[in-house]
């Protein structure tokens, strides 16, 4: 599978879910780099991709916790 059909399907399973498992995955991915970033300085990482592509999942999830907030917002007016 190549990295777009890897990256299409991440964000349609992110998409499915609701704004506070967002949330969540957001603590969580937001951790996840903080400590590849430890590692890295102190040595421990091999695979220095895996900290832009966790960078970039968590850009990923914020993205979506934004549409979702701003669709709520504009369905909240109209009522």
């Amino acid at each position: 599978m190549s990295e777009k059909q890897h990256r299409k399907e991440d964000m349609a399973s992110l998409r499915s879910l609701k704004l506070e498992e967002l949330a969540a995955q957001n603590k969580e991915m937001t951790e996840e780099v903080f400590w590849l970033d430890w590692k890295h300085k102190s040595g421990q990482v091999e695979n220095t991709a895996s900290i832009r592509n966790a960078r970039r999942k968590v850009a990923r999830i914020r993205t979506l916790i934004r549409e979702k907030e701003m669709a709520e917002k504009g369905q909240g007016a109209k009522s």
